[in-house]
């Protein structure tokens, strides 16, 4: 049993804890398989004053040991701090702490000039660690992760040590990616962002000199994935503090462009390998990157090909996500924006349809607050459109029951101008059906909520609307004073188009008043 010396630090159950696992690593003999085993099973036992004591027990244990045996110890260090970067269980920020320090003693043995090979790999393992840190500073953990890979980089050279040099590049890429993300991305110097995205693509691209498809084709396809997002996010950095003159605008287009493209490609050959059947987590979250990168070159170009096959995709993905994850609320959303997308382009009411079924199944799906109520609104807004377009075409009774789920799902986004928008919609083609009552009912319900709401263009429609109700009812002086209301809101908005409109319908009303000669026929209310 590894005991500690005579006068070491006073054992706690932690450093017991921490001499039982080592040793347990130790007789595992660099079984991984076994090894996981073991630490699994004291998972439990993994609490914040082991923070203490890992340099304290690497300390007494080595002190007194042939060589050999410190070599030994210093492997089960190693084989600790991996296992903690790679378990889900436990306290992952906590795991990652020690994982650093465990790392951090192996390497009082395993120097440079004895063990070159041993020390750059766990510069590498230091390197993943402090990539992946959740405490400290974001910027000052992604600093020290590049410069754990640049020391592996003097020792895993490509020609001595090929598939490990290109372990470390991928790596490398990753932190370089890492470093421009987050809360300070918006904060940092243009030039900072491009030279961060140029070295990570640099990384990405040395990698795949190795990790060629026939040789090792699961690693060529993660980092295939992986280029494709630099060159993905390549594609959102602007380019105006570099490019002058009056060809900026073309110049930046053509880059981003030019960038999407490679996105797209690198996306698609890491599907090749990461098929749906084989690799199914991979594939989902590979085709995912795809699709967005998809939808960026649609907004860029407008080509309508992108845009369908972002949705199959989506639809594709959907199918085999698992409810309740971030991942199908992410997928849920995304095919309604795409959809949304769509409609805009063909006009297709199908799309409208299916945006709205998607926007709830990611509201219905999301834990967040915020963004539930952000879907609900988005699919309210669908079915709004859907409703419209469907009165517009003179399918009335279809248009009003898109209109009142619009207004219940407005509803359920706690969106009182939404509700306000629904319900002047469904007055005014209540107005179209001649159902008048129902109407006046509807435009009065949504001029209380824009007033509430302060809108004063919801307040003008309204009152254009009961306007020409109250006209077309024969109440002259009740319409008079509507139109009158309409008009002076229009030129407080100096919204010329509609107080035109109404201007005409409050000059019929004046005549009919005067009992003079209708001069046209009373149009409906503008949509």
């Amino acid at each position: 049993t590894m005991a500690p010396p005579p006068n070491s630090h006073p054992t706690t159950p932690e450093a017991e804890f921490l001499r039982e696992i080592l040793e347990q690593i130790e007789q595992a003999s660099g079984n991984q398989e076994k090894i996981y085993q073991l630490l699994q099973a004291g998972v439990d036992r993994i609490n914040e004053s082991l923070l203490t004591e890992v340099p304290y027990v690497f300390e007494e244990l080595i002190t007194g040991q042939t060589q050999e045996k410190q070599k030994t110890i210093a492997q089960a260090f190693w084989w600790l701090g991996y296992w903690l970067n790679e378990t889900p269980l436990g306290n992952r920020a906590l795991n990652l702490e020690l994982s650093i320090d465990a790392h951090k003693q192996a390497l009082k043995f395993f120097d440079r000039k004895a063990f070159p090979y041993e020390w750059a790999a766990e510069q590498n393992n230091l390197g993943r660690a402090y990539n992946d840190r959740i405490r400290g500073e974001r910027a000052d953990n992604l600093e020290r992760a590049i410069a754990a890979y640049q020391a592996a980089l003097q020792v895993r050279t490509r020609d001595g040590f090929p598939q490990d040099w290109a372990m470390t590049q991928n790596n490398l890429g990753t932190a370089y990616l890492n470093r421009i993300r987050g809360e300070r991305a918006e904060n940092l110097e243009n030039a900072f962002v491009q030279t961060s995205l140029e070295k990570a693509i640099a990384a990405y691209e040395a990698a795949l000199q190795v990790r060629t498809r026939d040789a090792f084709p699961q690693q060529w396809a993660a980092t295939q994935n992986n280029l494709g997002t630099a060159y993905s996010d390549a594609a959102k950095q602007p380019l105006r503090e570099r490019i002058r003159g009056e060809r900026a605008e073309n110049l930046e287009n053509a880059f981003v462009q030019t960038s999407l493209e490679k996105a797209i490609a690198a996306y698609q050959a890491a599907l090749q390998v990461y098929t749906r059947d084989a690799f199914p987590q991979q594939w989902a979250e590979t085709q995912g990157n795809l699709v967005l990168s998809l939808l960026d070159r649609y907004k860029l170009t407008g080509k309508a090909d992108d845009l369908d096959e972002a949705i199959s995709g989506l639809q594709e993905a959907q199918a085999v996500a698992v409810p309740g994850t971030d991942g199908y609320t992410n997928i849920s959303y995304t095919l309604g924006t795409a959809l949304d997308y769509r409609f805009s382009l063909h006009n297709d009411l199908a799309d409208l349809r299916q945006a709205a079924d998607a926007y709830r199944r990611a509201a219905e799906t999301t834990p967040w607050e915020g963004n539930k109520l952000n879907y609900y609104e988005k699919a309210a807004d669908s079915l709004y459109q859907l409703g419209v377009a469907l009165t517009q075409d003179g399918q009335w009774y279809e248009g009003l029951a898109a209109l009142e789920t619009s207004h219940a799902t407005y509803r359920e986004a706690h969106s009182r101008l939404g509700r306000a928008d629904a319900l002047q919609q469904m007055g005014r083609t209540h107005y179209l059906m001649s159902n008048f009552d129902k109407a006046r009912i509807y435009f009065r319900d949504a001029l209380r909520l824009y007033e509430a709401e302060g809108s004063l263009p919801g307040q003008a429609a309204c009152h254009a609307g009961l306007g020409r109700l109250m006209l077309r009812l024969n109440f002259v002086d009740d319409a008079i004073a509507e139109l009158h209301q309409a008009c002076a809101l229009y030129t407080q908005l100096d919204d010329q188009a509609r107080l035109g409109e109404v201007q005409q319908v409050y000059d019929l009303a004046q005549k009919v008043r005067a009992k003079q000669p209708l001069a046209a026929t009373l149009s409906p209310p503008s949509p």
